[in-house]
């Protein structure tokens, strides 16, 4: 999870990202710029609306400037290790792209 992390920082987040110490891991982050521009590259995803609804699932739905490190282990940790239900949450929210609570045909192809 933290080397996808890190593959997602853009250079310039990288360079403002700078670690010298272990106390300083919990200062990195990633914005929305680098995320929406590096997924396709990280993942091989062409899509636009996954990456903003994966964006909008790391920020639990908030319009932030930054994700920090922690805050996005904490949201793919429920991913790789939750139960069935959490798994099929990530699921749902990927597809409800307007966030309505159901899965229409326009949250569909948009993807």
């Amino acid at each position: 999870m933290l080397q996808t992390f890190v593959k997602l920082a853009t250079l310039k987040d990288a360079t403002k990202n700078q670690i010298k110490n272990p106390d300083q891991l919990c200062n990195i982050y990633l914005s929305k710029e680098s995320l929406l521009t590096n997924l396709k590259q990280v993942f091989g995803l062409s899509s636009p609306g996954l990456a903003r609804r994966f964006y909008y699932f790391l920020s639990k739905g908030y319009d932030l400037k930054r994700i920090y490190i922690t805050d996005y282990l904490v949201r793919l940790w429920g991913l790789a290790e939750g139960t069935f239900i959490e798994r099929n949450l990530f699921a749902f929210q990927m597809l409800d792209g307007d966030r309505d609570g159901f899965i229409s045909a326009a949250d569909l192809v948009e993807i």
